[in-house]
């Protein structure tokens, strides 16, 4: 005799959304802030659900699965790493005024924008982003930065604030 046992797939999750765009956005919202505040309930507040994608004011494609598209947060304070590494449908990246200690985007092809002045930035990986054309950010904290220097050699423009 064979048994079989469903379990009940939870309404909310990653059911309809590109695994690794939702790990990736995921482990940064819930990364916590020296303040104990975690970093998507500063930007979503009392909505924010790490389980449902759609409580967070991202911008996803609507093919399926759904990818990241647009991803827009200035002036929050939010901390930490973010690694949006292999999000290929990613066009821009606005996170200016935060801070962030680092930024790995790599392997996001269709990345054309990223802004990311006024953060604590030690680090940031732009190498695979083929159709980057600007990418702002201070760099007093990062002495040598290869990736960075990689990409740049390819750019169409880049604005770069020392």
């Amino acid at each position: 005799m064979l048994c079989f046992a469903f379990t009940a797939q939870a309404a909310y999750g990653v059911d309809g959304y590109h695994e690794n765009d939702y790990q990736k956005l995921r482990t940064f919202f819930e990364t916590t802030t020296s303040s104990g505040t975690k970093n998507g309930n500063i930007l979503f507040g009392d909505g924010y659900n790490p389980d449902n994608p759609a409580t967070w004011s991202v911008t996803w494609t609507s093919d399926s699965p759904k990818r990241l598209k647009d991803f827009f947060f200035t002036d929050k304070a939010l901390e930490g790493v973010l690694d949006l590494s292999g999000c290929t449908s990613l066009g821009m990246l606005i996170c200016r005024d935060n801070q962030l200690t680092g930024i790995n985007v790599s392997g996001c092809t269709s990345l054309s924008r990223v802004e990311c002045t006024n953060n604590q930035l030690t680090g940031l990986d732009v190498s695979g982003c083929t159709s980057l054309q600007v990418l702002s950010f201070r760099w007093p904290r990062m002495h040598r930065c290869r990736p960075v220097e990689a990409a740049l050699t390819g750019m169409a423009s880049a604005l770069i604030n020392y």
